[in-house]
């Protein structure tokens, strides 16, 4: 006997998603010619993987989990069904067991409610940077006393464009953020604003909520674990408030690079021959919307 399972229950609107079905044998024979359709309701978009498992075999007590990968685009409770699910038992009878559905419900995006206003406080001495303090509810004033200051100001920059990188990369990032940067660029990377002792993942959901743009760079050693999460971030992004999501082939990057298949719909800048002013008039282009002349 084989029985599913589907994962998760739960999913948010316009972000990509993993959606897995699991397919056990419950029996204490194999099941052969395992044959299964996925049919998503239209809410539901299939970005990544096949809707179907053909042909399958599962030995007593294993399973098989297929995975796709999914954006939903309309918040509410909707049902994924079998479209067909067929397989033959130990005594090699065709079994067609009735159409399975399965209760997925999408939420909408929470959004940060706090004002992106920037906050200056104009400070002198510690008994001032008290006042400060406690005027907009910090709790950090005992870490600021007998320093002497001139300003204290939020994080609240408006970034031109999000370095989203492999740290293996560093080195050539670092430099592609300089040359930016001479050119009145204001980038976000990682190890100029993260603040040594502050949660930085709450920095990265700030920035990737306010930049505007971000450059997805692609080196020799292809993509980094917190790197996949950010660019899917900004991915959402780009749905919700058309950020402009610009991938970049960094020098050292393969000759034809395995870019994720929702990546590959937008056009790329090739740095693979070196930092060049051509290289970077393009980039330029990507973040500002304006085609450098000269």
């Amino acid at each position: 006997m084989i029985d599913i399972t589907f994962q998760p229950t739960q999913l948010v609107i316009d972000q990509i998603s993993s959606l897995s079905i699991k397919l056990t044998n419950s029996g204490n024979k194999p099941c052969t010619h395992i044959n299964f359709r996925l049919r998503l309701p239209t809410q539901i978009v299939l970005l990544e993987g096949t809707d179907k498992i053909d042909n399958a075999k599962i030995d007593p007590g294993q399973n098989i989990i297929h995975t796709v990968r999914v954006r939903p685009k309309q918040v509410g409770s909707w049902f994924i069904r079998s479209s067909s699910f067929s397989y033959r038992d130990s005594q090699g009878q065709s079994q067609h067991p009735s159409p399975l559905q399965y209760e997925v419900k999408v939420i909408p995006m929470i959004l940060p409610t706090e004002s992106r206003e920037p906050k200056t406080i104009e400070v002198g001495y510690a008994d001032e940077i008290d006042q400060s303090m406690r005027d907009n509810q910090l709790t950090s004033v005992q870490d600021m006393k007998h320093h002497e200051l001139t300003k204290v100001q939020s994080c609240s920059i408006q970034f031109d464009v999000f370095l989203c990188h492999n740290s293996s990369d560093k080195p050539t990032v670092r430099h592609l953020a300089e040359e930016l940067k001479s050119r009145g660029i204001v980038v976000w990377l990682d190890e100029w604003e993260l603040v040594p002792g502050r949660p930085w993942q709450e920095a990265l959901e700030e920035v990737i909520q306010t930049v505007r743009s971000a450059a997805v760079l692609v080196g020799v050693d292809g993509f980094g674990p917190w790197q996949d999460r950010e660019m899917r971030g900004f991915l959402s992004e780009f749905v919700r408030r058309n950020l402009p999501v610009i991938p970049v082939l960094l020098p050292g990057a393969p000759e034809k690079p395995e870019l994720p298949i929702f990546l590959k719909e937008f056009t790329w800048v090739d740095l693979r021959s070196g930092i060049s002013k051509i290289g970077l008039d393009r980039l330029l282009w990507g973040i500002t919307g304006k085609k450098p002349i000269g």
